[in-house]
Order: C-alpha cells, then structure tokens, then sequence
C-alpha cells in the first residue's frame, strides 16, 4: 500500500546474495481539500517537502531513508476531497500544500507548514484566484513569441503575490495567475532581439483582453567627444533594466543594437582611466548622442581572506542605473575608477564563495576591505 519504508539505506554489492531489506511501517499524513466554498474538492493536487530543519536532525542524506518517504510525496485527492500522504519517516516535519487541477475555476493554493508526519485531519482551505489574460503582438498585428511576462502588485505592502509566465510555445496569448483580488502591473521583457519591450500596464486581477504592443528594436548610436577613447565600454541601461553594450573606435563613436526600450541610462567608461560620461533620462530616437567624458572619482581596497588561486575575483561599483568594474591583482588588490562623485554599492564575486557587499562606500575610499568566504 505504499506504506512502508526502509529504516536506513544498505550498502551492497554486485554479485551479493541473501540480501536482507528490513522494512518498518511509516507514518502518513492525512486531511482534506476544501474549495473556497469549503466543500471538498475531488483531484485536486497535494504534496509536501520536509523541513530543512527536519532533515538536517534527522540526518537526511547520510544514510537516512528521505528518498524513500520523497517517493511518495505527492497524491490527488478522491471524490470527497480527502487524501493521504504515505511512508513518511517518523519524527519528520513536512509543509504540505494542496492546489486544484483541471478546474475551469482557478484556485490560490494553500500550505500548512510543520506538520508531523502521523497527523490526521490537514486541511487545506483554497481561496478564489483570478487570471489576468492577453496577448502579445508585434508592430504590424503579427503574433509574437519568446517573452517572459510578469504580474508584480501594485502596492508591495498589500499581501498580494506576483506572478509570471513564459511565451516559448507556438501561441502569443499568455493566463497569469491565478492571483489575489488586486491592482497588478504587467510588464513584458522580449526574449526575441527582434523586438522592443512594450510598455507595462496596470490593470486589475481578473482582466482580460490586454494587448502588448512591441516595436522593433531600436539602435542607439552617437560619439564620445574626447581624445584616446577608443575601448571605452559604451553601456545603455534601458527603462525596464535590459542591459546592451558596445565599444567605441578610435574616432569615439559608437552604436548600440537591438536596444529594446526607448528610454534609459547610457554609461561609458574604461577599467584603469579616471574619465566617464553618463547620461540620464536619453531619448533613444532623438540621436546620435554625443557623450562628454568628465574626471571621476576612485574606490580602492582589497578582498582579503582569497584562497591560493590562479584566478582573481571581480569587483564591481554599482550606482543608480549603472555599475562600474575594477581592475583586481593577484594579492586581491582592487582599483575602480570613473566613477562620478557619489556613494556606491561595492560588491565582488569569486567562485567557490561569497564576497559580501559593502553599502553607502564614497568616491575617494582608499582602504575598503571585502572579505572572501569560501563555501562550507
């Protein structure tokens, strides 16, 4: 019945005979699923995951049998709504959740977390869900594929959860949700270079019918006025966060393609040289866009604890709407320069473990210390 379990896993080999596997009786978890009406609701989905924290005193994964218990995780309920969760390891904590399933209505799932493996009468209440439904269409009517689409709550502090989809299919029409009654703001970010992100709508859960309306990529060109500029990293940051980038030539000027938004950032410096340039709130169809390179300010420090390593880590400065990289030597010594004048985010990467950040660092710090932790 799918209720036994083996107490600790066996090592064996091949060619072994006689092999015993001692089973003992596991615990179950049992309950119902009720609808938002709080009748019970026939095939709707219900799985658990244990605890961290059960696993870790349990010792789950150095000889413990949590793969046995994960086989039997998930069920449907019957006709009355009820269900069972099977073989589960006694001593064990699980968060059970429990969904609907091919129901034209959709339903906000419900979890109930810590619960004892051995526990009767779990119930899982699910509420109302709305779907906000749309399309997404290219700049003459075309159907258009390959976008990630979320739904995020209007006003953060509300309770409300967010929600997202991928069109990767053959269908440019898009359900999010199901989602709490609430004021939402969906945005499209276009995996196809082809076209330009469509602006973002605020609209409320349950609505159907939105169209996104996407025009074809944009091309940012223009010219870094100044001498000995070429290799500068030309970088636009575009109104949605979408980041593309080019190199000006030796003459200073520089195109950006397949820009995907018609507002943004552009940045422009060079890792070791004290000049930058950065323009806000840049109209990208009002170019070409001649930057003027300004004297910057510096952040220098080390990352300390590096173990011995033929690799460096990297370290970057981040502002607002832009982030500048740092040269780093062997010793973990680092240099960022370019920088306007202003408080930054540093934070460094390595693989192999952390670096955390350090906030509000200015311009002009000569001695920041990042720390390197290595994964345990």
């Amino acid at each position: 019945g799918g209720s036994w379990i083996t107490p600790e896993k066996q090592e064996v080999r091949a060619g072994d005979k006689d092999v015993v596997i001692q089973l003992m009786k596991g615990l179950t978890i049992s309950g119902k699923v009720l609808d938002p009406d709080g009748e019970g609701l026939p095939g709707a989905n219900v799985w658990a995951a244990e605890t961290a924290s059960s696993k870790a005193s349990r010792g789950a994964g150095k000889g413990g049998h949590d793969w046995m218990a994960s086989m039997r995780l998930r069920t449907q309920t019957g006709a009355d709504g009820s269900y069972e969760l099977k073989g589960l390891p006694e001593n064990a904590l699980f968060n059970v959740s429990g969904a609907g399933s091919g129901s034209k209505q959709p339903y906000i799932a419900d979890t109930i977390k810590d619960v004892a493996a051995g526990s009767k009468d779990v119930v899982l209440q699910l509420a109302v869900g709305y779907l906000i439904e749309g399309e997404v269409v290219g700049p003459d009517g075309e159907a258009v594929r390959g976008a990630h689409i979320t739904a995020q709550p209007v006003d953060r502090k509300a309770g409300l959860r967010s929600g997202s989809t991928n069109l990767s299919g053959s269908s440019n029409r898009f359900k999010l949700g199901p989602l709490l009654p609430g004021r939402y703001r969906v945005s499209v970010q276009m995996q196809n270079s082809k076209y330009g992100n469509p602006p973002a709508q605020e609209v409320d859960a349950g609505s159907q019918g939105l169209r996104f309306e996407c025009l074809h990529a944009l091309q940012l060109s223009g010219r870094i006025d100044a001498d000995d500029v070429q290799g500068f990293i030309v970088y636009f940051r575009d109104s949605t966060g979408n980041v593309t980038t080019s190199r000006a030539g030796r003459d200073g000027s520089f195109t950006i393609a397949k820009v995907r938004s018609d507002t943004g950032t552009l940045y422009a410096y060079r890792p070791g040289d004290d000049r930058y340039a950065l323009q806000t709130n840049v109209d990208v169809g009002a170019g070409p866009h001649d930057l003027e390179l300004k004297m910057g300010g510096s952040i220098e420090g080390i990352v300390d604890n590096l173990p011995t390593s033929k690799s460096r880590p990297q370290v970057y400065a981040y502002g607002s709407g832009f982030w500048v990289s740092g040269q780093v030597s062997t010793d973990g010594a680092f240099l960022i320069t370019g920088l306007p004048p202003g408080s930054y985010t540093v934070q460094g990467w390595m693989s192999g473990g952390s670096i955390p950040s350090r906030q509000n660092v200015a311009t002009g710090t000569t001695d920041l210390v990042l720390e390197f932790r290595a994964k345990r």
